[in-house]
């Protein structure tokens, strides 16, 4: 017995992972919903692979996020992450045989887990041992629980089963931390600024304003030194980096619709949010925020001001300037989504510091509260998995119609109950409380995104459409 303890307790990190690679055979995707944010990526690479061209119109997936240029049909989404995800899906079809046209659910199975699903296990095993190093006297397995909490109670599990930009954004902001912290302890070396800059203009190709803002002031960071020197190799060496990835971005447009610039910019533009303290209330603790979906992301606040060092505010002061802009020149909630998902990447950097500032297990009132947190983000993120691309209360896109579904957990959650559990009490009174025709559209536009046709059938009977 105590040889299964030890080596049981020798293996924990290799076990969570096989913990954590597990659940995902159960929560990731088979299938793309209607939303275009999936939709136009995942028919971007079938259409890559299986026709050699990035125009989608030949495609099985048909989205609303797309641009027309010469009577093709293209995504508008940004190409790195359809171009990365072709490779596996060109070994899945080519060398397998397991064609989307053809097998359908398995490759995209496969794509969704391999792709996208497995960066949680990297985030998990890096920020373990980041954690690990700057913990050294810290329990083990306070250690690991932080480590599997970052997973398993945040947003990142909740999108991290279908095909998105945020959690390969969220893996490149780790990244980014752990390089830099490297450059701590060993300087500013030339191998290590590349890198950084290989990170932050991979992170520009994922999302926008994660890249511009992490760009300029990861560039500060290693062009000036604490004391104030400036640093011109470490600098030449992280701008080739970072301008060698920007350059790829514009290759693969180049190559794909015959312009340097995004797509993105022909169907999104910038400007002012005019209800902008409606939209911070919202964002952060109102029917999409952050706060309200992941509460333990509050507590980065009392850990910023502690045992503050150089590296700490650039990170910090990134991520409120990130914040910041997405208040300011965004004025949606993200479309068809769960939460406020801009803020995704914010995550681990967030999250690292909060278990710098905690170290180790407590007993008081602040860790109690802590792990309430960590429970009730579990939740959450499971209900973000049930379907992270969801239906939900857009008035420029839905107008009033879905207003009474404005926060997607609980919108998931009643979709969730009424697909197992059709007549419990509990799926009876959520009926009620929305109303009955509010809840019957609500239950078929959501399973009609989904493309869960066997709930067509069990709506219509419990909410008929009446006879004119």
């Amino acid at each position: 017995m105590n040889n299964i303890i030890n080596w049981l307790s020798k293996h924990r990190v290799t076990l969570l992972l096989i913990l954590i690679a597990l659940a995902g055979f159960i929560y990731s995707k088979d299938d793309v919903t209607m939303a275009g944010n999936e939709s136009s990526r995942m028919g971007t690479i079938q259409c890559l692979v299986d026709y050699g061209t990035f125009a989608i119109e030949k495609g099985v997936f048909k989205s609303l996020d797309r641009v027309i240029i010469n009577n093709h049909i293209y995504g508008d989404k940004p190409l790195l992450i359809q171009v990365l995800t072709a490779i596996p899906y060109w070994a899945i079809s080519k060398v397998a045989g397991f064609t989307i046209e053809e097998y359908y659910h398995l490759p995209i199975f496969l794509l969704n887990y391999l792709c996208f699903y497995s960066l949680n296990l990297l985030m998990f095993w890096l920020f373990h041992k980041m954690i690990s190093e700057k913990l050294p006297d810290s329990s083990k397995s306070f250690l690991l629980f932080s480590a599997a909490a970052l997973i398993f109670s945040t947003m990142l599990f909740s999108y991290s089963v279908s095909i998105n930009n945020h959690t390969p954004a969220a893996a490149a902001t780790l990244i980014l931390l752990f390089i830099l912290t490297r450059m701590e302890q060993y300087g500013a070396l030339s191998g290590l600024t590349f890198l950084a800059g290989v990170t932050t203009g991979t992170l520009l190709n994922f999302e926008f304003i994660f890249g511009g803002v992490f760009g300029i002031s990861t560039f500060w960071l290693i062009w000036i030194s604490e004391k104030g020197a400036i640093r011109w190799r470490p600098a030449f060496f992280y701008a080739a980096g970072a301008f060698m990835m920007i350059a790829l971005g514009a290759v693969i447009n180049t190559i794909a619709h015959g312009t340097p610039v995004p797509l993105y910019s022909h169907t999104h533009g910038l400007g002012l949010n005019p209800l902008l303290f409606e939209y911070i209330y919202n964002s952060t603790f109102g029917f999409k925020g952050i706060f309200l979906y992941m509460p333990v992301l509050l507590f980065v606040f009392p850990a910023a001001f502690k045992n503050r060092n150089r590296l700490k505010n650039f990170m910090l002061g990134s991520l409120a300037a990130v914040t910041v802009l997405y208040w300011f020149v965004t004025q949606e909630y993200g479309g068809c989504s769960f939460g406020f998902r801009y803020l995704i990447p914010v995550i681990p950097i967030a999250f690292y510091y909060i278990v710098l500032d905690l170290q180790n297990w407590q007993k008081n009132l602040k860790f109690a509260l802590f792990i309430i947190c960590i429970i009730w983000g579990i939740a959450v993120s499971q209900l973000g998995a049930y379907n992270p691309w969801c239906y939900s209360w857009e008035p420029h896109i839905s107008g009033d119609q879905y207003a009474k579904f404005k926060n997607s957990f609980l919108g998931n959650f009643f979709c969730w109950s009424f697909e197992h559990y059709p007549e419990s009490a509990l799926t009876e009174w959520q009926i009620k409380y929305y109303g009955f025709h509010s809840s019957g559209r609500f239950l078929m536009d959501s399973y009609m995104n989904a493309k869960k046709i066997d709930m067509f059938e069990p709506v219509l009977k419990r909410f008929p459409i009446p006879e004119e």
